[in-house]
Order: structure tokens, then sequence, then C-alpha cells
């Protein structure tokens, strides 16, 4: 299911409060309880999720990837976002615009 609210720097993103998760080998395994949907994660994608253990922007989260992850910045927010879309998409993720940003707009 297509979520139409696009995904922007601004935008806050957090685990979804109705999943679970553990790790194993280094791998993020994430259970959807109210998708019913099943994740398994490689370590790059292991290492976003657990960005969102706290609600913050999407541009942290970006941040926080390209100190770890040697490439260009814009390529690694490209794939962050992509990443971050599909979570949301598949129930995983809540998104939501920083107050400010929605306030100004």
């Amino acid at each position: 299911m297509k979520n139409a609210t696009t995904l922007s720097p601004g935008t806050v993103v957090q685990w979804d409060p109705e999943q679970i998760t553990t790790e194993v080998a280094g791998e993020v395994l994430a259970l959807s309880i109210r998708q019913g949907i099943y994740l398994g994660m490689d370590p790059v994608a292991s290492r976003i999720w657990k960005c969102l253990a706290t609600a913050q922007t999407i541009e942290a989260v970006c941040a926080q990837v390209s100190r770890q992850y040697q490439g260009d910045p814009e390529v690694i927010a490209r794939d962050v976002v992509e990443l971050l879309g599909e979570l949301r998409d598949f129930g995983m993720l809540t998104a939501r615009e920083e107050a400010s940003a929605a306030a100004a707009a």
C-alpha cells in the first residue's frame, strides 16, 4: 500500500510502535504486528533501522549514515529515502512532517 505523503529532509521518522525487532548475526529482523509483514535487513539497512529507534528527521538519519559510510552524500540520502519509503509503505515506519516545517507551510 503506497502512502501519498512525500518524504523530505524535515520528515520525522520512527519505528512503528506495533512491531517487534531483534538482531541476529548483525542483521535486523523486524515483524510488523499490524501488517503481518516480516523483513530481514542487510547490515546497512540494519544500521539505518537502528537510527529509527528514536524519532528524528530524515536529514538527521542521513547525516548519521554519511558519518559511518563513505560515499557521495546525495547518493546516500537518495538510498536512505528510498529505504524509508519502502519501510513506510510496508507499515513498519511512522512518518510525519516536523512541526516547525508544517507550521511554515
